[in-house]
């Protein structure tokens, strides 16, 4: 982790990132708002929900996710299939009504009858309860899909796996650990590709950061009309 990041992640547990929110607290900002949306100024808000950063947080969201679920699949044996951000229509997977939807990854082992509909969630703040949150909000709208799939593929068994990762690399890893154990992949990999996660949050948070500094110089030296 670079200094920055360390930094910038000690700020946020001892609750002094400078931020508006923050600096409004210390009569240092005129407004507890983010100049670029209006919305209260926060680091969550900054890295997950700010309006003016959505590109940026999603391309950081597809960066995380991507380079997860590569780990993820390398671990599988060669007789697994695989689909990243694919509709379910698209992969050949008998579905009834909620073919339309397009789960973050879909696993399907053919001998052992399995579907595994994996969803990567990312946590709307710090506290602990957010993960709770993130993951029960995946599983009301996914768990109708493997209900459909059960369905239309009798004798198989279809689960789904939710991986919620906190804004400032934390992760539940007694969930994370279920997930990993469920996939049936190997005990030697979960440590990796959970550390690995910390870190790409870290880093993609970063870069939200840069794109969020540099839109606010745009916006401080735009001319006024």
């Amino acid at each position: 982790m670079r200094y920055g990041e360390r930094r910038r992640l000690l700020q946020n547990l001892g609750g002094v990132f400078q931020c508006n929110h923050w600096r409004h607290s210390i009569g240092l900002s005129a407004s507890p708002d983010c100049p670029l949306c209006c919305s209260l100024d926060h680091f969550s808000h900054l890295v997950l929900t700010c309006g003016a950063m959505a590109d940026a947080i999603t391309a950081a969201h597809d960066t995380i996710w991507s380079d997860l679920f590569g780990l993820i699949t390398a671990h599988l044996p060669a007789d697994w299939k695989s689909w990243k951000d694919k509709v379910i229509s698209t992969t050949g997977i008998p579905c009834y009504d909620l073919a339309h939807l397009k789960p973050d990854g879909v696993l399907l082992h053919e001998p052992s009858k399995v579907i595994y509909v994996l969803e990567f969630k990312r946590a709307s703040d710090f506290f602990p309860d957010s993960f709770e949150r993130g993951f029960l909000r995946k599983y009301i709208k996914y768990q109708p899909l493997v209900e459909d799939l059960e369905a239309a593929n009798p004798g198989w068994d279809v689960q789904l796996t939710v991986f919620c990762l906190g804004d400032r690399g934390l992760l539940e890893e007694e969930r994370w650990l279920d997930n990993w154990s469920i996939l049936g992949l190997p005990a030697s990999g979960f440590s990796p590709f959970a550390t690995t996660a910390a870190r790409l949050a870290q880093t993609v948070a970063t870069t939200i950061l840069e794109c969020y500094s540099a839109a606010l110089r745009a916006l401080h030296t735009a001319p006024s009309s």
